[in-house]
């Protein structure tokens, strides 16, 4: 197995002649079936995303939902959302006592079912239906690369950094810039009890600023944290070009409680340039974080895991 997988993940040197994928490379774009605590629905998709914002306030990572995109579903047109997504029914209904005791009493367990082809991609995941937040900002550039390289340093200091474009954001700079946040926080007051920290981190100019509503028509397949892909180095657990194998490999892993996501080989410069979809356990922003993270990855069942650098997001 590990011979195989060095040959379909060997370093690519060759440029891909056809646009990259870019609702299919990251964790969240190529979605799995799931269990979620589904905690409201409604046919107007702010109020959706108001429940989401609120709840995620509450610490519930909840996310905003459309059901014709999922096989056991409603088939009917509507915006739900789920606070959270699970693996099995089991660790649902575990954790769905907490959800009811958390101000959602009406919450129920139900499972998605299959993705359905032609889905609703880019508006169906967590981080793909925007909602206002306040930033800690810590740079701005027109130069998107510069902006990325920001978020990776930051992101190798522990900080959950993300990039953004202004335009898409009412209370933004009406001119078009590339912004780096230092996390998102729901409120004012979160956002500056986190500040001191983000700036004793070497930031010492970031500051606080409330994004207001996303404008329609925003970049959402560019500006969320998740979908603008630094370069880092992963732990390949399997590959295939059957994508439901590794969705249901990706699965398995996060039941065991690794943070594992699902990738394609050619999003990325370094990865084979023959189209795969892979499994990684976890993003590490350097080769000896990843290095220390694999004897773990290797001992939870993945004997064959090896550590492999991504290279530059082709775009």
């Amino acid at each position: 197995m590990k011979k195989l997988m060095a040959i379909l993940i060997m370093a690519g040197m060759l440029l891909m002649t056809v646009p990259c994928s870019a609702e299919t490379g990251m964790n969240v774009s190529v979605p799995s079936p799931f269990y979620g605590i589904w905690i409201t629905a409604s046919k107007d998709i702010i109020d959706v995303q108001n429940v989401v914002t609120e709840a995620r306030s509450r610490g519930i990572n909840a996310g905003l939902y459309i059901t014709t995109d999922w096989s056991n579903l409603n088939p009917e047109f509507w915006y739900v959302a789920s606070a959270g997504e699970y693996a099995s029914e089991a660790s649902a209904n575990a954790a769905l006592p907490n959800i009811q005791a958390a101000g959602y009493g009406d919450a129920y367990v139900k499972y998605t079912g299959n993705w359905k082809s032609g889905g609703n991609a880019g508006t169906t995941r967590n981080v793909s239906v925007p909602s206002p937040f306040y930033g800690i900002w810590i740079t701005a550039s027109k130069d998107r690369t510069d902006v990325e390289n920001v978020v990776a340093a930051a992101r190798s200091r522990g900080i959950n950094a993300g990039l953004y474009i202004t335009t898409d954001w009412s209370n933004l700079n009406p001119e078009f810039w590339y912004v780096a946040s230092a996390g998102e926080y729901a409120s004012e007051a979160s956002a500056n009890a986190a500040l001191p920290n983000i700036q004793a981190a070497g930031y010492g100019d970031a500051y606080v600023k409330y994004t207001g509503n996303w404008k329609s028509g925003g970049s959402a397949g560019t500006t969320r944290n998740v979908s603008v892909p630094s370069p880092f180095y992963g732990i390949w657990i399997t590959a295939s070009k059957d994508i439901t194998d590794v969705q249901n490999v990706v699965a398995e892993a996060r039941s065991r409680g690794i943070n594992a996501g699902l990738y394609v080989t050619t999003d990325w410069s370094n990865l084979n340039p023959e189209f795969w979809y892979v499994a990684s356990a976890g993003e590490y922003a350097s080769e000896a974080s990843a290095n220390e993270a694999l004897p773990n990855i290797q001992a939870a069942g993945y004997g064959d895991a090896y550590v492999k650098y991504t290279g530059n997001w082709q775009r």
